[in-house]
């Protein structure tokens, strides 16, 4: 699906009978890193965008634990599309230098995001054209 391995989709396993549904997530196999921060996004307005950012050095795992929404991936050189679901055991991994946004979110949709850092103001790119500028001195 993704040209870029950078990004990809994460498979999680799960396992369900009468009772429910058990998915799990386990660090270094699961997600293919350590995780060192867990946070969600809720309350999510359909109209308005979140991320538009990305990261200089952290990897980042994205799970739809309820709803769902679009995800944009961008490498700087090409977009990627991915809809991001609560009714796949799917999940979006994304590495770093990738510029992500989150749009179109479902009601009660719940973002579950999982990343191999704590959180450093600086490690953020928040503004396009620094990223452009960022992927441009990196391929130097």
């Amino acid at each position: 699906m993704f040209k870029n391995p950078n990004i990809r989709t994460i498979h999680l396993r799960h396992y369900g009978d009468e009772r429910g549904m058990l998915t799990t997530i386990e660090e270094n196999s699961d997600i293919p890193f350590t995780i060192k921060r867990v946070y969600y996004l809720s309350n999510l307005s359909k109209d308005k965008k979140r991320a538009c950012h990305a990261h200089k050095l952290s990897q980042r795992v994205l799970i739809a634990l309820n709803g769902s929404c679009n995800v944009s991936f961008f490498d700087g050189k090409e977009k990627y599309a991915y809809q991001l679901k609560s009714t796949t055991n799917e999940g979006a991994y994304f590495n770093s230098g990738i510029w992500c946004e989150l749009s179109d979110f479902e009601d009660n949709t719940i973002i579950l995001a999982l990343s191999d850092m704590e959180y450093d103001e600086k490690e953020y790119i928040r503004n396009f054209d620094d990223y452009i500028r960022f992927k441009e001195g990196a391929n130097q």
